[in-house]
């Protein structure tokens, strides 16, 4: 049930969803993801199109101020950015633009997973500490989980 307590013990939990973390979010880990997905899209063949000068400036706009997060905010992610681009352009071109939505995406990620693994080593540097709290018993499901009671229909 939901009141049970854990098997393992809590600080080896901790340690294991802060490693989890830890690797999901790191660059390379992510970064590598990026390039299988890329090899792998079956994306349609391009087809000559008129240009839009407005989407390509819009995309170029979108491109530069993505180049400039890598390198001004996050410059330890500027290097797998570009293998990562290199990699699409040599194997997959036409996968670019998913390429690029996804390092866009960990640019928000990369922080939030730095975050995450921050505050988990805090939780567990107080649990060596012996500072750490237990949690409060949870209730019980039938109490958390039961319909509100229907009112009587005269």
């Amino acid at each position: 049930g939901l009141t049970s307590p854990p098997l393992r013990p809590r600080r080896e939990i901790m340690q294991d969803y802060r490693d989890v973390v830890a690797a999901t979010y790191s660059p390379e880990a992510y970064f590598d993801r990026v390039r299988r997905l890329g090899r792998l899209l079956d994306r349609p063949t391009l087809r000559p199109r008129r240009i839009h000068w407005q989407t390509v400036r819009r995309d170029g706009a979108a491109f530069l101020r993505l180049v400039w997060s890598l390198h001004v905010r996050h410059p330890e992610l500027a290097g797998q950015f570009w293998r990562t681009l290199y990699d699409c352009l040599r194997h997959r071109p036409k996968s670019l633009q998913a390429v690029l939505r996804n390092v866009a995406h960990f640019v928000h990620l990369y922080p939030f997973g730095r975050y995450v693994v921050r505050t988990i080593d805090a939780r567990i540097a107080e649990f060596d500490a012996g500072q750490w709290a237990e949690p409060e018993t949870l209730p019980a499901a039938r109490e958390t989980c039961a319909p509100p009671p229907v009112a009587a229909v005269a």
